[in-house]
């Protein structure tokens, strides 16, 4: 996890008069940045075809409702709170969004 999402850090940069806004700004940049590393890893052993390698990147959603088919997808879970799973692309693009526009 990526420590400003640690709330007990948010708390300690609140109680020293960092506003929320600066904090979605520290968030925004820490994400991408960490986000940026983990694509340009899967792309260089792409590039270097290594494709077996590419599974530590990798998470898995079934179809359990039987209406979609099964998925692969790049995981981004360890960058945010122990509590997500199945962070995708898509879902870390909005709240990168979410951050940019914060006020």
């Amino acid at each position: 996890m990526i420590k400003i999402y640690d709330e007990e850090t948010q708390k300690y940069l609140k109680s020293c008069g960092v506003s929320q806004k600066e904090i979605d700004k520290i968030k925004f940049t820490e994400l991408k940045k960490a986000v940026l590393i983990k694509l340009d890893m899967v792309r260089s052993l792409i590039n270097d075809n290594k494709f077996g390698e590419i599974d530590k990147y990798i998470g898995y959603s079934p179809a359990g409702d039987e209406m979609g088919c099964d998925n692969n997808y790049i995981c981004f879970d360890e960058f945010l709170p122990e509590d997500t799973n199945g962070t995708d692309i898509s879902s870390i693009c909005c709240l990168l969004a979410s951050y940019k526009q914060s006020k």
